[in-house]
């Protein structure tokens, strides 16, 4: 789809100008961490309606806490009970 694309290409836009991420070789990742690099995905959403589309993309780590790396950690807020 042009409109999931789109979108994944402005996330990555976004990286590029916030200079969150510099790629390298596999190969490096082994050998400065001893680890597989961290696996990735894409979540995509469409958060319009069937008239107005509105395509959102977003990458994200997939399987970290599988790794059990004490260098990552993103909290997670807990859950609010109405």
């Amino acid at each position: 789809n042009d409109l999931v694309m789109k979108a994944r290409r402005e996330e990555f836009d976004e990286f590029r100008n916030h200079q969150v991420y510099t790629q390298v070789p596999i190969e490096e990742c082994y050998r400065v961490t001893r680890q597989a690099p961290i696996r990735n995905r894409w979540v995509d959403i469409d958060k319009g309606d069937d008239r107005n589309p509105n395509n959102r993309s977003r990458l994200v780590a997939h399987d970290i806490k599988l790794n059990q790396r004490d260098d990552i950690f993103a909290a997670t807020p807990p859950a609010t009970i109405n």
